[in-house]
C-alpha cells in the first residue's frame, strides 16, 4: 500500500509539473495566450482533483476533510465579503479568466486558498513543532505566495485592484487567514495525509507565479 502511495505521488507530481510548464510556455507565446486563458480555471480545477486524489487515496480522514471543507467556504466567504465591502483587502473585482463566479467572486477562489494554506501549513509543520511557530511560518509562505501571484494575476485578469497594485492590508489580512487556519489544523492535531504533494503543488505554483513575473506574457 505504501509503495502504492509513493507511485500515485510521483504520477501527480509529474503532472502537475507538466502542466505548469505548459502553462509558462503558453502564456509567453502570443498564439497560445488565449487559449492558456480559456484553459485556466479548468487547470485549477484538474490540479486541486490530482492533488485530493492522492490525499484522500490512502487512508480517509474525517477531521482533515472537515478541515480543509471549512477553509475553501472561509476563504470565499470572506472574498465575497472583501469585494462587496473594500475593507478586508481594499478594493478590487474580479476579471472573467477564473471561471464561474457566485456573489462577484469565482468559486475556484476559495479551492485554491485551501491548497495555498494547505501547503504553507504542510512545509511549517516540518520547520517548527509549536502551534504558534507553525502557523506563523504557514502564515509567511501563504503571504510570500500571494506577493509573487499578485502582478501576475492582475496581467491575466484573474482580478484588479482599483488602485493598480494590492494594498498592504490584503497581505495582512491574507496572512492573518492562513495563521488562524493553520493554527486550527496544527492546534487540533490534524494529521495531512500524504503532505509532499501538498508541499510540491504549493511549490509548483509558486515557481509558475514566480517565472511569469520575469518571463514576458504575451497578451
Amino acid at each position: 500500500m505504501e509503495r502504492q502511495n509513493i507511485l500515485k505521488e510521483k504520477t501527480a507530481f509529474i503532472i502537475l509539473t507538466l502542466l505548469y510548464t505548459v502553462g509558462v510556455a503558453g502564456h509567453s507565446v502570443k498564439s497560445f495566450y488565449h487559449l492558456m486563458i480559456q484553459l485556466t480555471p479548468y487547470t485549477l480545477l484538474l490540479s486541486g482533483f490530482i492533488v485530493l486524489f492522492v490525499v484522500f487515496g490512502g487512508q480517509f480522514q474525517t477531521k482533515f476533510a472537515f478541515w480543509s471543507g471549512a477553509v475553501f467556504i472561509a476563504a470565499f466567504l470572506t472574498e465575497a465579503a472583501g469585494v462587496a465591502t473594500g475593507i478586508i483587502f481594499g478594493r478590487y473585482y474580479y476579471g472573467n479568466t477564473l471561471g464561474l463566479s457566485l456573489l462577484d467572486v469565482p468559486v475556484l477562489i476559495g479551492f485554491n486558498w485551501m491548497f495555498v494554506v494547505l501547503g504553507s501549513a504542510s512545509v511549517s509543520r516540518r520547520l517548527f513543532y509549536r502551534p504558534f511557530y507553525s502557523a506563523l511560518s504557514a502564515a509567511l509562505l501563504a503571504v510570500i505566495f500571494d506577493y509573487a501571484m499578485e502582478p501576475v494575476a492582475q496581467k491575466l485578469n484573474y482580478w484588479h485592484w482599483t488602485g493598480g497594485y494590492a494594498p498592504l492590508q490584503n497581505y495582512i489580512s491574507w496572512g492573518f487567514f492562513a495563521f488562524a487556519s493553520s493554527y486550527i489544523l496544527f492546534k487540533a492535531e490534524i494529521k495531512i495525509p500524504a503532505g509532499k504533494i501538498t508541499e510540491k503543488y504549493f511549490l509548483i505554483q509558486f515557481i509558475f507565479f514566480c517565472l511569469l513575473n520575469v518571463i514576458p506574457i504575451s497578451v
